[in-house]
């Protein structure tokens, strides 16, 4: 199956993709949290490419091993666990004029904030 390179899809789309009837991706969106299409500006459901993947081990649990809709949100859920388990934490590494730039408008800003403090406690006397 290939998956165009496309930032959305429709739900025909996904459906032509996936070979699935339109009311069956619907109703596996209210049992799989997975599942969160976009609505687009005329209320039409857009679906990510992380959509489809999901919708597509959703589909091979379902029909091709034969589990149930609530081994399949159990076995979704420990695969989603397990991926975010492996995948390192993500650091941005930010210039050091960057990070100096950061923390004196991160001062200025505690600065501005006490000083409001301070009128509000003032003006509340």
């Amino acid at each position: 199956m290939k998956i165009p390179n496309k930032s959305h899809f429709t739900i025909n789309e996904v459906c032509s993709i996936l070979n699935l009837k339109p009311y069956v991706l619907r109703f596996w969106e209210t049992e799989f949290i997975e599942i969160t299409p976009d609505v687009g500006p005329n209320g039409e459901r857009l679906y990510r490419r992380k959509d489809i993947e999901s919708i597509t081990y959703i589909k091979k649990l379902l029909f091709e091993d034969k589990l149930t809709i609530e081994k399949t949100k159990f076995e979704l859920r420990s695969l989603l666990k397990n991926r975010k388990k492996s995948e390192p934490s993500q650091r941005i590494e930010i210039p050091t004029e960057d990070a100096d730039k950061i923390m004196a408008m991160r001062s200025k800003l505690e600065s501005v904030v006490s000083l409001a403090n301070e009128i509000r406690n003032g003006i509340g006397r």
